[in-house]
């Protein structure tokens, strides 16, 4: 391997970031305290966490310009890499194995069903259905109005259900602005495993960006940038959970262009490829008899990233 090789080239591209408001939501997630909170985090992860981490848009903007199409991965000066199955399945704190993967049967839930979930009138959940660029779904604002209702109640049985549901939809899977469509309710009629889906849509928003030579990146921006910033950041404490890791990290603030050159300068050598919360016992190698394994997202859209490919390669550069 030739460290001292010229910088590699990146093609610039216009790609932004959507963020989606959650402040309300996340103040209906703070009324989850003590024993409550443990029964959500048991039953869904640490996704709560999430909802607490700042990122730095523009870190994302500036890796998503290293994205290499043909290879699945992220293409640096003396090393490629990209998010795992194994990775996200502990930075979500959702393990693969718990329950079934989430697939599209070929339907959305009807709204009887809907107005089941949100414990009302199929006539009320009717009038308040809403279709955007062709998806029929709730406003945000709705669910939140139920929540507070089950608040009030203290049916927190049906809050802890309605704030998943929210969270799913703004945070792990974003499409539309305080928007809730069929497909995310979809997702949470059963309690399915949505680590493959979430990975899936992070990979089909980059390439679709590259595709188009530009675009919005719309996926768990959170869940990516845990991912990125404790594989190049230093960590002043050992911890096993990736939550915990990135609160130790010293992240300095930056501009894009900032961004843009630290990616453009990283070698393989000040990479932390196995950070504490790495140290797992089994790893995801193959499929079956394939060695590779299907991302299906809401998209419906699969990608099989090579999983050679996802660990962490050092390049040869001449």
């Amino acid at each position: 391997m030739d460290s001292g090789s010229s910088i590699r080239k990146v093609d610039t591209l216009s790609i932004k970031v959507k963020v989606m408001e959650y402040q309300t939501l996340k103040q209906l997630a703070d009324q989850l305290k003590g024993n409550l909170r443990r029964t959500f985090e048991n039953r869904f992860g640490s996704i709560l966490d999430l909802m607490e981490v700042e990122i730095q848009l523009e870190a994302l903007i500036a890796l998503a310009q290293f994205y290499d199409p043909p290879l699945r991965s992220f293409l640096f000066q003396d090393f490629q890499m990209a998010p795992t199955l194994d990775e996200y399945e502990r930075i979500l704190d959702q393990p693969l194995t718990k329950n079934p993967p989430y697939l599209y049967q070929g339907n959305f839930p009807s709204w009887g069903r809907v107005a089941k979930l949100l414990k009302t009138a199929k006539s009320e959940v009717m009038a308040k259905k809403q279709s955007r660029s062709g998806i029929n779904g709730l406003l945000l604002a709705y669910l939140e109005e139920r929540m507070k209702v089950f608040l009030k109640e203290g049916n927190w049985e049906e809050f802890i259900n309605l704030l998943r549901l929210a969270i799913y939809d703004v945070i792990l899977l974003p499409h539309l602005d305080e928007y809730v469509d069929l497909a995310s309710i979809d997702l949470t009629k059963n309690e399915q495993e949505i680590v493959t889906t979430i990975l899936a849509n992070t990979y089909y928003t980059i390439h679709q960006c590259h595709e188009r030579k530009g675009g919005c990146l719309i996926c768990c921006l959170l869940a990516l940038y845990l991912w990125l910033m404790t594989h190049i950041s230093l960590c002043r404490c050992i911890t096993t959970r990736p939550i915990e890791d990135l609160k130790w990290c010293w992240i300095k603030k930056k501009t894009g262009k900032e961004w843009a050159r630290f990616l453009r300068e990283l070698t393989n050598k000040v990479i932390r490829w196995y950070p504490k919360w790495k140290e797992w016992e089994e790893v995801w190698y193959w499929c079956g008899k394939f060695p590779n394994i299907p991302l299906i997202g809401t998209q419906v859209i699969e990608t099989q990233p090579t999983k050679s490919k996802i660990i962490g390669v050092t390049l040869e550069v001449s």
